[in-house]
């Protein structure tokens, strides 16, 4: 990781990594540029996902790629993998939330979970990622929006009244598996693998 972005990423997700708080996280956040600011939260999203999954013993242990290379690079069991992350937001509530803080005012906006779902898979499922053969896996997240209980099993509804259309999607796809991750509370509740789906 660049220092800043590491600098910003262990005072967010490090417990008593500083002790002022919030504002010396805010600091840091301003301090780093568009480009940073993109790879700071695709590393807090993995960092934290790799912590719910146990995925290997330094998160930290990481570097931020640039297209055409997924985004997050790191050795697992010594070997190169890679993560593509994507998140799970509607395009009408990104609309309001940049419009919101352009006019520095509050905004409503209806939106659904299910649709930037699939849109994100379909968006997805095309590229091609030059890894030399090293896997690549998906991680979808909830980050903008809160999936609660009911939006959960609506979701959980959808992936399987739609099974076959989703599993062809992931199918043509370069991903090896393909999760879904809510960072508000912090766990995996669901994970497509290319023999079977899962449900947490």
């Amino acid at each position: 990781m660049d220092l800043q972005v590491e600098t910003f990423v262990r005072l967010a997700v490090e417990p008593g990594a500083t002790a002022t708080g919030e504002p010396e996280v805010l600091a840091a956040w301003t301090r780093l540029n568009p480009d940073q600011k993109k790879q700071a939260r695709e590393s807090q999203i993995f960092i934290e996902f790799s912590r719910t999954r146990k995925l290997v013993s330094d998160p930290f242990a990481h570097s931020n790629e640039n297209p055409p290379l997924p985004d997050i690079r790191l050795l697992i069991n010594n070997c190169d993998s890679y993560f593509e992350l994507g998140e799970i937001v509607s395009k009408e509530l990104a609309e309001s939330i940049s419009v919101s803080q352009r006019q520095r005012s509050a905004t409503g906006s209806r939106v659904s979970l299910l649709d930037p779902l699939t849109c994100i898979l379909a968006s997805k499922k095309d590229k091609t990622y030059p890894t030399n053969g090293a896997p690549v896996e998906l991680l979808l997240y909830y980050w903008t929006h809160y999936p609660d209980e009911a939006t959960k099993a609506a979701i959980f509804e959808h992936l399987a009244r739609n099974r076959e259309s989703t599993e062809q999607l992931v199918q043509q796809s370069q991903f090896e598996r393909v999760w879904i991750y809510d960072w508000h509370s912090k766990a995996v509740f669901w994970n497509y693998e290319r023999s079977a789906f899962k449900a947490f």
